[in-house]
């Protein structure tokens, strides 16, 4: 993941069309799609509090710089994944894409 995460990601992508079981697809996904945030975008997982949660809070991936210096957003890639599953085909390119849009680290020029 380190050194090129693309080939890594294609690779999981495709060894996920034949994952049966939700939960062992729904961690794979998180920890994968979280750790290419991480490695890509130089975030890392922070314990967010959440009331809404029954653990009293949630994993995100935050903390990533922005190029303009601008503020980014918490992503949280555990409810994109639990998403991802529940609407297939569920594909870590997708989740990836997602969490970049929602942290905002994109700089785009019109």
């Amino acid at each position: 993941m380190r050194t090129d995460p693309a080939p890594a990601v294609r690779l999981i992508d495709e060894q996920l069309a034949d994952e049966d079981a939700a939960h062992r697809l729904r961690a794979l996904l998180m920890c994968v799609a979280g750790e290419f945030m991480i490695n890509a975008y130089e975030g890392h997982w922070a314990w967010t509090v959440d009331p809404t949660s029954p653990l009293g809070g949630r994993w995100v991936v935050t903390g990533f710089p922005h190029p303009l210096g601008q503020r980014t957003h918490s992503v949280d890639v555990p409810g994109l994944s639990d998403e991802a599953v529940n609407t297939p085909p569920a594909r870590i390119v997708d989740i990836v894409n997602r969490a970049v849009q929602l942290s905002g680290i994109r700089v785009f020029v019109s």
